[in-house]
């Protein structure tokens, strides 16, 4: 009879999690995971299989929280253009508190050229985000939140291009008061 799992799989699941984010896939070793996660190499590979599906569980949970956050926001604020702000101002916000890049953009640049499961997930991700921003401000500009002239789907995809440079240019200057003057260009950026 097969042994009953003895730890919460989320809770390590989270674990796991904030080892790749901070060390990144390929710097991570199992070692490295048993010791955030405290369970030894057989543990990690019968509960959640090889080291690849292990980081594809993790970045899909942080694409999943990260995204409902943003829903919740998106569905919770008095007009669409709050909601845009807000939603800025989190990502922002995010960067300064967490000290490190994003776990998407790291995985981006670290994973997209030579990994096609990741690279779908991340995709589908950032389509699933342009999609938000492109409904807000759509509402937005139905509201007279914005100018007519503007081209939501356009915006929408300036301002998730946008999240990637921001954090680059927060690691690199580590400057809190600059980070939130940018995110704030930008939420003027479409608004003018």
């Amino acid at each position: 009879m097969p042994r009953s799992l003895e730890f919460d799989q989320h809770e390590k699941l989270v674990k796991a999690r904030d080892t790749f984010w901070e060390k990144g896939y390929h710097a991570t070793s199992i070692t490295d995971l048993g010791r955030s996660m405290d369970l030894n190499p057989g543990s990690i590979y019968n509960t959640y299989g090889s080291k690849h599906e292990l980081f594809v569980q993790c970045l899909c949970n942080y694409i999943e929280c990260t995204f409902a956050h943003y829903q919740r926001i998106a569905a919770n604020e008095q007009s669409p253009m709050a909601a845009i702000t807000h939603i800025i101002d989190k990502v922002a916000d995010k960067m300064v508190t967490d000290h490190h890049a994003c776990m998407i953009g790291k995985s981006s640049f670290e994973l997209c050229e030579a990994d096609k499961e990741v690279r779908t997930l991340l995709k589908d991700n950032n389509d699933a985000l342009v999609s938000l921003f492109r409904q807000l401000l759509t509402k937005a500009q139905e509201a007279g939140e914005i100018t007519p002239d503007k081209d939501p789907a356009t915006l929408a995809q300036l301002l998730v291009a946008s999240f990637s440079g921001l954090g680059q240019h927060y690691l690199l200057y580590q400057d809190k008061t600059q980070l939130h003057t940018l995110a704030m260009q930008l939420i003027h950026l479409i608004k003018a």
